[in-house]
């Protein structure tokens, strides 16, 4: 029988990187439709469906998906956030923006800005963003956040897919709609492994 020192924690990542020595989890953006509660928007390291595929922004709105970490971890290295984002517009041209943060609790530990929609119609984006992290101390009740703000110019509205289940949403937007695939938002966590 082999026992466990007080200071040695087991840790389970989604794959290893052997060269940098560093654990990725994959976190899945999704939210709850709560009656009493509203919507919140989580992160979660499993699928689960949901009826909720797609989440207006408006014309420019800030949102962010949760969780909070039940042990101490390190984070250190590249996340790779992965998101299909969407602009429409009433046939006027409109440009839009996202930007992608990781936050810890208010603090934003590190940012990306995804480069910039262009339509009088609709425009999407199937995303891929690289956000280097600096050695941050998550400690047991810290919230992790994976932040989007995305704004659009008048008249259009902006749109996150974010089926856990990555299946085919129909996407319905202020001026236009359609189906659309690789609906999941998901992010790819650096954590130190713990030797």
């Amino acid at each position: 029988m082999t026992y466990l020192k007080q200071n040695q924690r087991i840790a389970s990542y989604s794959f290893t990187d052997l060269i940098t020595n560093v654990g990725y989890l994959n976190i899945i953006a999704s939210d709850t439709n709560d009656a009493t509660a509203g919507t919140e928007y989580i992160l979660m390291t499993q699928v689960i469906p949901t009826d909720t595929k797609q989440t207006s922004f408006g014309a420019g709105a800030t949102k962010d998906f949760e969780i909070t970490f039940q042990q101490s971890q390190i984070l250190e290295g590249d996340a790779i956030i992965r998101y299909h984002w969407l602009m429409d517009s009433n046939g006027n041209p409109s440009d839009g923006d996202c930007t992608v943060s990781i936050v810890k609790n208010s603090t934003v530990i590190a940012s990306s800005i995804q480069t910039q929609l262009s339509t009088s119609s609709l425009a999407e984006d199937e995303a891929v963003n690289k956000i280097t992290l600096p050695r941050t101390h998550f400690g047991v009740g810290d919230v992790l956040k994976l932040r989007f703000v995305m704004v659009a110019s008048n008249p259009g509205r902006v749109y996150l897919l974010h089926d856990p289940a990555n299946g085919t949403v129909a996407f319905v937007g202020s001026y236009q709609s359609g189906n659309k695939t690789n609906t999941k938002c998901e992010a790819y966590l650096p954590f130190k492994v713990i030797s």
